[in-house]
Protein backbone atom coordinates (compact mmCIF):
# COMPACT_ATOMS: atom_id res chain seq x y z
CA UNK A 1 0.00 0.00 0.00
CA UNK A 2 2.98 2.19 0.77
CA UNK A 3 3.92 1.58 -2.49
CA UNK A 4 0.92 2.55 -4.49
CA UNK A 5 0.63 5.54 -2.26
CA UNK A 6 4.46 6.95 -3.71
CA UNK A 7 3.38 6.42 -7.10
CA UNK A 8 0.34 8.07 -6.44
CA UNK A 9 1.73 10.81 -5.93
CA UNK A 10 3.97 11.34 -7.97
CA UNK A 11 1.83 10.98 -10.34
CA UNK A 12 -0.04 14.21 -8.54
CA UNK A 13 3.51 15.82 -8.79
CA UNK A 14 4.03 15.17 -12.42
CA UNK A 15 0.84 16.37 -13.54
CA UNK A 16 0.97 19.41 -11.32
CA UNK A 17 4.11 20.44 -13.00
CA UNK A 18 2.63 19.68 -16.44
CA UNK A 19 0.01 21.69 -15.88
CA UNK A 20 2.14 24.89 -14.42
CA UNK A 21 4.09 24.14 -17.73
CA UNK A 22 0.66 24.73 -19.67
CA UNK A 23 -0.08 27.35 -18.09
CA UNK A 24 2.49 29.34 -18.37
CA UNK A 25 2.76 28.68 -22.13
CA UNK A 26 -0.49 30.60 -22.71
CA UNK A 27 -2.70 32.11 -20.31
CA UNK A 28 -5.42 33.40 -22.33
CA UNK A 29 -5.98 30.14 -23.93
CA UNK A 30 -7.33 27.86 -20.47
CA UNK A 31 -9.84 29.70 -17.65
CA UNK A 32 -9.87 28.17 -14.20
CA UNK A 33 -13.38 27.88 -13.01
CA UNK A 34 -14.24 27.52 -9.13
CA UNK A 35 -14.97 23.87 -9.35
CA UNK A 36 -10.83 23.39 -10.75
CA UNK A 37 -9.46 25.37 -7.72
CA UNK A 38 -11.56 23.56 -5.83
CA UNK A 39 -10.48 19.96 -7.36
CA UNK A 40 -7.00 21.27 -6.66
CA UNK A 41 -7.06 22.04 -3.34
CA UNK A 42 -8.69 18.80 -2.60
CA UNK A 43 -5.64 17.14 -4.73
CA UNK A 44 -2.94 19.23 -2.11
CA UNK A 45 -5.01 17.79 0.99
CA UNK A 46 -4.51 14.54 -0.16
CA UNK A 47 -0.84 14.84 -1.14
CA UNK A 48 -0.35 16.46 2.07
CA UNK A 49 -2.05 13.74 3.33
CA UNK A 50 0.08 11.02 1.95
CA UNK A 51 3.19 13.09 3.30
CA UNK A 52 2.18 12.87 6.66
CA UNK A 53 1.52 9.13 6.40
CA UNK A 54 4.70 8.68 5.06
CA UNK A 55 6.45 10.70 7.65
CA UNK A 56 4.77 8.13 10.33
CA UNK A 57 6.09 5.26 9.12
CA UNK A 58 9.67 6.46 8.65
CA UNK A 59 9.32 7.34 12.13
CA UNK A 60 7.54 4.16 13.25
CA UNK A 61 10.60 2.00 11.64
CA UNK A 62 13.01 2.76 14.13
CA UNK A 63 10.34 1.69 17.41
CA UNK A 64 9.68 -1.54 15.38
CA UNK A 65 13.42 -2.36 15.38
CA UNK A 66 13.72 -1.48 18.61
CA UNK A 67 10.64 -3.79 19.80
CA UNK A 68 12.32 -6.74 18.14
CA UNK A 69 15.33 -6.58 19.62
CA UNK A 70 13.79 -6.51 22.93
CA UNK A 71 11.73 -9.46 21.64
CA UNK A 72 15.27 -11.28 20.94
CA UNK A 73 17.19 -9.94 24.08
CA UNK A 74 18.27 -12.98 26.61
CA UNK A 75 16.54 -13.61 29.80
CA UNK A 76 16.81 -11.77 32.90
CA UNK A 77 20.20 -12.98 34.56
CA UNK A 78 21.27 -15.26 31.83
CA UNK A 79 24.49 -13.89 31.90
CA UNK A 80 25.32 -14.22 35.48
CA UNK A 81 23.64 -18.06 35.17
CA UNK A 82 26.63 -18.59 33.00
CA UNK A 83 29.04 -17.07 35.32
CA UNK A 84 27.80 -19.00 38.04
CA UNK A 85 27.77 -22.18 35.97
CA UNK A 86 31.52 -22.52 34.60
CA UNK A 87 32.91 -21.19 38.63
CA UNK A 88 30.96 -24.53 39.81
CA UNK A 89 32.27 -26.94 36.75
CA UNK A 90 35.96 -25.21 37.51
CA UNK A 91 35.79 -26.26 41.27
CA UNK A 92 34.41 -29.59 41.06
CA UNK A 93 37.12 -29.76 38.10
CA UNK A 94 40.23 -28.75 40.65
CA UNK A 95 38.72 -30.84 43.15
CA UNK A 96 38.76 -34.00 40.85
CA UNK A 97 42.21 -33.37 39.25
CA UNK A 98 43.94 -32.73 42.34
CA UNK A 99 42.45 -35.90 43.85
CA UNK A 100 43.64 -37.61 40.59
CA UNK A 101 47.04 -36.13 40.66
CA UNK A 102 47.50 -37.06 44.16
CA UNK A 103 46.20 -40.73 43.43
CA UNK A 104 49.23 -41.13 40.80
CA UNK A 105 52.01 -39.64 42.81
CA UNK A 106 50.82 -41.88 45.94
CA UNK A 107 50.72 -44.72 43.16
CA UNK A 108 54.24 -44.17 41.90
CA UNK A 109 55.62 -43.75 45.64
CA UNK A 110 54.06 -47.53 45.89
CA UNK A 111 55.85 -49.36 43.10
CA UNK A 112 59.26 -47.70 44.16
CA UNK A 113 59.04 -47.81 47.88
CA UNK A 114 60.79 -51.26 48.79
CA UNK A 115 63.83 -50.38 45.81
CA UNK A 116 64.26 -46.70 47.85
CA UNK A 117 64.13 -48.04 51.18
CA UNK A 118 66.60 -50.55 51.00
CA UNK A 119 68.94 -48.52 49.27
CA UNK A 120 68.81 -45.28 51.00
CA UNK A 121 68.72 -44.49 55.05
CA UNK A 122 66.60 -41.78 55.53
CA UNK A 123 63.73 -39.65 53.72
CA UNK A 124 61.94 -36.11 54.10
CA UNK A 125 60.24 -36.32 56.96
CA UNK A 126 60.06 -38.94 59.97
CA UNK A 127 58.77 -41.56 56.82
CA UNK A 128 58.73 -41.93 53.20
CA UNK A 129 56.43 -39.30 52.04
CA UNK A 130 55.93 -37.39 49.14
CA UNK A 131 56.12 -33.28 49.75
CA UNK A 132 53.21 -31.73 48.03
CA UNK A 133 54.64 -28.39 45.94
CA UNK A 134 51.37 -27.72 44.03
CA UNK A 135 48.56 -28.98 42.68
CA UNK A 136 50.74 -30.99 40.11
CA UNK A 137 54.34 -30.92 41.71
CA UNK A 138 55.30 -33.91 44.07
CA UNK A 139 58.82 -33.93 45.46
CA UNK A 140 60.75 -36.47 47.50
CA UNK A 141 64.22 -36.17 49.04
CA UNK A 142 66.31 -39.32 49.86
CA UNK A 143 69.64 -39.39 51.32
CA UNK A 144 72.18 -42.04 53.07
CA UNK A 145 73.59 -43.94 49.99
CA UNK A 146 77.00 -44.50 49.15
CA UNK A 147 78.58 -42.71 46.22
CA UNK A 148 75.80 -40.27 46.49
CA UNK A 149 75.43 -37.64 48.77
CA UNK A 150 71.55 -37.00 47.78
CA UNK A 151 68.74 -38.00 45.56
CA UNK A 152 65.63 -35.79 44.33
CA UNK A 153 62.53 -36.99 42.68
CA UNK A 154 60.40 -34.81 41.37
CA UNK A 155 56.99 -35.58 39.58
CA UNK A 156 55.51 -32.98 37.66
CA UNK A 157 52.22 -33.97 36.47
CA UNK A 158 49.54 -32.88 34.19
CA UNK A 159 47.28 -29.85 35.17
CA UNK A 160 44.47 -31.94 36.03
CA UNK A 161 42.97 -29.42 38.55
CA UNK A 162 42.88 -25.96 35.71
CA UNK A 163 40.42 -26.31 32.97
CA UNK A 164 41.96 -24.00 31.28
CA UNK A 165 44.98 -26.28 30.70
CA UNK A 166 42.92 -29.49 30.51
CA UNK A 167 41.49 -27.24 27.29
CA UNK A 168 45.16 -26.14 25.74
CA UNK A 169 46.05 -30.26 25.79
CA UNK A 170 43.58 -30.38 22.65
CA UNK A 171 46.63 -28.30 20.54
CA UNK A 172 49.45 -28.89 22.89
CA UNK A 173 50.31 -32.57 24.07
CA UNK A 174 51.27 -33.09 27.74
CA UNK A 175 53.03 -35.63 29.59
CA UNK A 176 53.44 -36.91 33.73
CA UNK A 177 57.04 -36.36 33.99
CA UNK A 178 59.60 -37.35 36.43
CA UNK A 179 63.12 -36.21 37.26
CA UNK A 180 65.64 -37.60 39.02
CA UNK A 181 68.40 -35.20 40.26
CA UNK A 182 71.09 -37.13 42.10
CA UNK A 183 74.60 -35.42 43.75
CA UNK A 184 77.24 -37.66 43.30
CA UNK A 185 80.10 -37.62 45.84
CA UNK A 186 83.71 -36.80 44.61
CA UNK A 187 84.78 -40.76 44.10
CA UNK A 188 81.52 -41.17 42.83
CA UNK A 189 82.41 -39.77 38.92
CA UNK A 190 85.49 -39.66 37.24
CA UNK A 191 86.16 -35.83 35.27
CA UNK A 192 83.79 -36.53 32.26
CA UNK A 193 80.34 -35.29 30.87
CA UNK A 194 77.88 -38.17 29.13
CA UNK A 195 74.49 -37.70 27.71
CA UNK A 196 71.94 -40.30 26.21
CA UNK A 197 68.42 -38.65 24.65
CA UNK A 198 65.58 -39.68 23.22
CA UNK A 199 66.42 -38.94 19.46
CA UNK A 200 63.03 -36.36 19.42
CA UNK A 201 64.14 -34.66 22.16
CA UNK A 202 67.66 -34.89 21.22
CA UNK A 203 67.87 -30.67 20.66
CA UNK A 204 65.90 -29.61 23.50
CA UNK A 205 68.27 -31.98 25.78
CA UNK A 206 71.58 -30.14 24.56
CA UNK A 207 70.10 -26.81 24.99
CA UNK A 208 69.20 -28.00 28.88
CA UNK A 209 72.92 -28.64 29.39
CA UNK A 210 75.00 -26.40 27.95
CA UNK A 211 77.96 -28.51 29.22
CA UNK A 212 76.76 -30.93 26.47
CA UNK A 213 77.68 -28.39 24.10
CA UNK A 214 80.86 -26.93 25.34
CA UNK A 215 82.61 -30.31 26.19
CA UNK A 216 80.92 -33.67 24.74
CA UNK A 217 80.12 -34.50 20.68
CA UNK A 218 77.35 -35.98 19.15
CA UNK A 219 78.97 -39.95 18.78
CA UNK A 220 76.65 -41.10 15.68
CA UNK A 221 75.26 -44.69 15.75
CA UNK A 222 76.96 -45.91 13.24
CA UNK A 223 80.36 -45.38 15.48
CA UNK A 224 78.73 -46.40 18.73
CA UNK A 225 80.16 -50.11 19.57
CA UNK A 226 77.54 -52.82 20.10
CA UNK A 227 75.34 -53.56 21.92
CA UNK A 228 75.10 -49.24 22.54
CA UNK A 229 74.36 -49.13 18.49
CA UNK A 230 71.32 -51.20 18.89
CA UNK A 231 69.15 -47.97 20.93
CA UNK A 232 68.36 -46.63 17.61
CA UNK A 233 65.43 -44.76 19.15
CA UNK A 234 68.35 -42.84 21.38
CA UNK A 235 71.66 -40.18 20.74
CA UNK A 236 74.20 -40.50 22.58
CA UNK A 237 76.87 -37.40 23.39
CA UNK A 238 79.97 -38.25 25.23
CA UNK A 239 83.35 -36.35 25.59
CA UNK A 240 85.28 -39.70 25.54
CA UNK A 241 84.26 -42.10 22.99
CA UNK A 242 85.85 -44.70 25.55
CA UNK A 243 83.00 -44.30 27.77
CA UNK A 244 80.28 -45.20 26.14
CA UNK A 245 81.30 -48.42 25.94
CA UNK A 246 82.18 -48.40 29.86
CA UNK A 247 78.76 -46.89 30.92
CA UNK A 248 75.92 -48.91 27.62
CA UNK A 249 77.05 -52.43 28.64
CA UNK A 250 75.07 -55.19 27.62
CA UNK A 251 72.80 -54.93 30.85
CA UNK A 252 72.23 -51.21 30.93
CA UNK A 253 71.57 -51.69 27.34
CA UNK A 254 68.64 -54.53 28.13
CA UNK A 255 67.81 -52.40 30.76
CA UNK A 256 67.38 -49.09 28.96
CA UNK A 257 64.99 -51.35 26.44
CA UNK A 258 62.93 -52.65 28.80
CA UNK A 259 62.09 -48.98 30.12
CA UNK A 260 62.25 -47.14 26.51
CA UNK A 261 58.72 -45.95 27.11
CA UNK A 262 59.49 -44.25 30.64
CA UNK A 263 62.81 -43.32 29.81
CA UNK A 264 63.63 -39.89 27.80
CA UNK A 265 67.28 -39.00 28.99
CA UNK A 266 70.04 -39.86 31.34
CA UNK A 267 73.04 -37.23 31.78
CA UNK A 268 75.90 -37.30 33.51
CA UNK A 269 78.54 -34.26 34.54
CA UNK A 270 81.37 -32.99 36.44
CA UNK A 271 80.31 -29.42 35.34
CA UNK A 272 78.00 -28.35 38.79
CA UNK A 273 74.59 -29.47 36.13
CA UNK A 274 72.61 -29.48 39.48
CA UNK A 275 73.89 -26.85 41.48
CA UNK A 276 77.33 -24.90 42.30
CA UNK A 277 77.50 -26.97 45.62
CA UNK A 278 77.81 -30.19 43.91
CA UNK A 279 80.02 -30.78 41.57
CA UNK A 280 79.51 -34.47 40.21
CA UNK A 281 75.68 -35.26 39.42
CA UNK A 282 73.63 -37.47 37.79
CA UNK A 283 70.05 -36.52 35.81
CA UNK A 284 67.44 -38.77 34.44
CA UNK A 285 63.86 -37.75 32.85
CA UNK A 286 61.01 -39.95 32.48
CA UNK A 287 57.73 -40.04 32.06
CA UNK A 288 54.92 -41.91 34.13
CA UNK A 289 53.21 -44.51 31.40
CA UNK A 290 50.91 -45.85 34.05
CA UNK A 291 52.95 -48.67 34.47
CA UNK A 292 54.78 -49.67 38.11
CA UNK A 293 56.86 -52.02 36.78
CA UNK A 294 58.52 -49.42 34.70
CA UNK A 295 58.98 -47.05 37.43
CA UNK A 296 60.50 -49.70 39.39
CA UNK A 297 62.90 -50.81 37.10
CA UNK A 298 64.14 -47.00 36.13
CA UNK A 299 64.95 -46.73 39.71
CA UNK A 300 66.68 -49.87 39.36
CA UNK A 301 68.60 -48.95 36.68
CA UNK A 302 69.69 -45.58 37.78
CA UNK A 303 71.07 -47.31 41.24
CA UNK A 304 72.93 -49.92 38.92
CA UNK A 305 74.55 -46.87 37.21
CA UNK A 306 75.47 -45.50 40.51
CA UNK A 307 77.45 -48.41 41.56
CA UNK A 308 79.03 -48.80 38.12
CA UNK A 309 80.56 -45.30 37.65
CA UNK A 310 83.14 -45.51 40.67
CA UNK A 311 84.71 -47.95 38.60
CA UNK A 312 85.07 -46.52 35.21
CA UNK A 313 88.15 -44.41 35.39
CA UNK A 314 89.63 -42.42 32.39
CA UNK A 315 92.83 -43.10 31.12
CA UNK A 316 95.92 -40.81 31.97
CA UNK A 317 96.01 -39.06 28.53
CA UNK A 318 91.75 -38.92 29.03
CA UNK A 319 92.60 -36.97 32.58
CA UNK A 320 95.36 -34.72 31.02
CA UNK A 321 93.06 -33.61 28.35
CA UNK A 322 90.19 -33.00 30.48
CA UNK A 323 91.92 -30.94 33.00
CA UNK A 324 93.14 -28.99 30.34
CA UNK A 325 89.97 -28.00 28.66
CA UNK A 326 88.12 -27.07 32.14
CA UNK A 327 91.06 -24.83 32.84
CA UNK A 328 90.93 -22.55 29.51
CA UNK A 329 87.28 -22.97 30.40
CA UNK A 330 87.53 -21.22 33.35
CA UNK A 331 89.71 -19.09 32.24
CA UNK A 332 87.38 -17.98 29.79
CA UNK A 333 84.66 -17.84 31.90
CA UNK A 334 87.13 -15.91 34.39
CA UNK A 335 87.87 -13.25 31.74
CA UNK A 336 83.91 -12.86 30.81
CA UNK A 337 83.49 -12.50 34.17
CA UNK A 338 85.90 -9.40 34.79
CA UNK A 339 84.84 -7.66 31.64
CA UNK A 340 81.31 -7.46 32.64
CA UNK A 341 82.67 -5.68 36.01
CA UNK A 342 84.70 -3.41 34.23
CA UNK A 343 81.40 -2.61 31.59
CA UNK A 344 79.45 -2.27 34.66
CA UNK A 345 81.84 0.05 36.36
CA UNK A 346 82.52 2.06 33.16
CA UNK A 347 78.45 2.21 32.69
CA UNK A 348 78.31 3.89 36.12
CA UNK A 349 81.20 5.96 35.66
CA UNK A 350 79.05 7.51 32.53
CA UNK A 351 75.99 7.78 34.42
CA UNK A 352 77.83 9.93 37.39
CA UNK A 353 78.65 12.02 34.81
CA UNK A 354 75.47 12.48 32.89
CA UNK A 355 74.42 13.54 36.72
CA UNK A 356 76.99 15.33 37.36
CA UNK A 357 76.47 17.98 34.15
CA UNK A 358 72.94 17.72 34.76
CA UNK A 359 73.53 19.01 38.49
CA UNK A 360 75.69 21.84 37.03
CA UNK A 361 73.04 23.07 34.70
CA UNK A 362 71.28 23.84 37.60
CA UNK A 363 73.84 25.65 39.60
CA UNK A 364 75.10 29.64 39.30
CA UNK A 365 77.95 30.24 37.61
CA UNK A 366 79.96 31.20 40.67
CA UNK A 367 78.67 27.65 42.05
CA UNK A 368 79.77 25.70 38.34
CA UNK A 369 83.11 27.26 39.38
CA UNK A 370 83.80 26.43 42.56
CA UNK A 371 82.23 22.73 41.41
CA UNK A 372 84.75 22.64 39.19
CA UNK A 373 87.62 23.77 40.87
CA UNK A 374 87.34 20.78 43.22
CA UNK A 375 86.89 18.32 40.10
CA UNK A 376 90.39 19.47 39.20
CA UNK A 377 91.51 18.75 42.65
CA UNK A 378 90.67 15.85 42.74
CA UNK A 379 91.55 14.27 39.61
CA UNK A 380 95.29 15.89 40.01
CA UNK A 381 95.14 14.45 43.48
CA UNK A 382 94.44 10.71 41.92
CA UNK A 383 97.35 11.08 39.40
CA UNK A 384 99.40 11.97 42.02
CA UNK A 385 98.75 9.37 43.87
CA UNK A 386 98.76 6.53 40.65
CA UNK A 387 102.69 8.58 39.86
CA UNK A 388 103.48 7.40 43.33
CA UNK A 389 102.81 4.08 43.00
CA UNK A 390 104.98 3.47 39.83
CA UNK A 391 107.54 5.60 41.80
CA UNK A 392 107.76 2.63 44.64
CA UNK A 393 107.40 -0.17 41.93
Amino acid sequence: MTLLKIIFLCFLLISCAFQQKVDDFDDDEFTISKSDEVKKSKQIEIENKDVEELRKLTQRAPESNDQYVKAGSLPPYTIEIIYIIVIILYGINYWYGSRRNQQIASKWLESVQDVLEKNFASFTGERMKLTKETSNVFKLICTGRVNTLGAQFTLTLRKRHDLLSLFLEFFWKSNDELKIEIALSEEGMDTFVFGIAKSRDAKKFVKANPDLTELSKLIANNRLPSPANSLTNFTVYSEFEDVVSDILTREVVAAIETVESSLTEIHLSDQNSISPSYKNSLQVGGRLNGSSNNSENLLKLILFIIDMLPQIRLSKLEKQKAEKVRKAKAEAKMKETIKERQDALQQKKIEKKQKLIADMDKLTPDQQRKLEEKLYKQELKKKQSKLKMVVKA
